[in-house]
């Protein structure tokens, strides 16, 4: 017997999706920001620490084929019995990391949600497909952009009719029709969870933004430690886009996008003047590989610095500096921003 791949991954994919709403459905009003921000920072950690690892149980997979690009000294193993858990421990007590932790992973599930709405919309279009076969003015075949924008107006729709908003749900339904998704697909996404998922990504924003505005408010009159706003042009589409950065100190670089007019207003002082290195974490942890340890087997900061200077500034040598805890004074001489070394101290 012949086994059909493409129909098993597809079976699998689909079970996948169906666990995450499965978990939303249940554990969903958890996220809603009142519900969330009544549990205390430790609660709030193990809430996204347990979700992380229900609906994306993959990422070690995923963490293992990013490290093993990397030379073999710069990468960080897991251990097989590696969890969320240990990560969210190690930051408990320390408001800062907590608060960048939130940020972070919360915003992993958020788009944990979306990448499970783009599965279910192509396996709908899929089952369109093998239906209207014979039908050649009917065309369900979309490119990964056409795939994704129609994602994000059904996520339009489905909020705009919870948030009673009239007009924007006939806007969104106008545009699912042009691309053949009428009121039966919608009704049959409804059924398979889609409309929850889109719950769940919204309410995992609202914290991920809510952690961000209480970041900023700890951090302002923090002199040492490297945050703030920066703009990036997409390659892709060219426009330009704003992020919250911060160099959580011990953990990594972490970089989100940040859409909110005050949170934007907000961080207008607060420039981070660094380049963002760390685009596809998947993990935000204390771990380090044995090129970082090597920097910090030389004795003091004074060393660490002056050693990270002569390489210059890379990924590489932020991702040190970062994981080291040196200060943004001491970035700065890294970076060539100044060259008086007693800053750094």
């Amino acid at each position: 017997m012949r086994i059909d791949y493409k129909k098993l991954n597809k079976e699998v994919r689909m079970e996948k999706t169906n666990g995450i709403v499965k978990f939303f459905m249940k554990n969903g009003k958890k996220f809603e920001l009142d519900n969330y921000e009544s549990l205390d920072n430790e609660e709030r950690l193990d809430l996204l620490a347990e979700t992380g690892e229900t609906i994306d149980p993959g990422y070690r997979v995923k963490f293992k084929k990013l490290e093993d690009r990397k030379p073999e000294d710069n990468r960080i193993e897991l251990e097989s019995d590696f969890t969320l858990q240990e990560v969210m421990e190690s930051a408990k007590g320390i408001p800062i990391t907590e608060k960048a932790l939130e940020i972070f992973y919360s915003n992993r599930i958020a788009h944990t949600c979306r990448d499970a709405q783009k599965k279910m919309l192509s396996d709908l279009l899929d089952n369109l497909k093998d239906t209207y076969k014979d039908f050649n003015s009917l065309e369900y075949e979309f490119t990964p952009k056409e795939l994704n924008q129609t994602t994000q107006t059904l996520h339009r729709y489905f909020i705009a009719e919870k948030t009673k908003n009239i007009n924007a749900k006939k806007i969104a339904k106008a545009q699912l029709g042009r691309k053949l998704i009428g009121d039966e697909e919608i009704e049959e996404l409804r059924k398979r969870g889609f409309d929850v998922l889109s719950k769940g990504y919204i309410d995992c924003m609202s914290i991920k933004d809510a952690a961000i505005a209480e970041s900023i408010e700890l951090l302002k009159d923090d002199e040492t430690q490297s945050f703030g706003l920066s703009r990036q042009k997409n390659k892709k589409t060219g426009k330009i886009e704003d992020f919250f950065v911060i160099d959580v100190q011990g953990y990594g670089q972490m970089s989100v996008h940040i859409y909110d007019p005050e949170l934007i207003s907000s961080l207008s002082e607060h420039e981070y003047t660094y380049p963002i290195y760390q685009v596809d974490n998947i993990l935000l942890f204390e771990r380090t590989s044995k090129y970082q340890e090597s920097f910090y087997r030389l004795g003091n900061d004074e060393e660490v610095v002056k050693k990270l200077k002569e390489i210059g500034p890379n990924a590489d040598t932020h991702e040190v500096a970062v994981k080291g805890m040196l200060t943004k004074q001491q970035m700065d001489i890294i970076y060539g921003k100044t060259n008086d070394e007693e800053d750094g101290r």
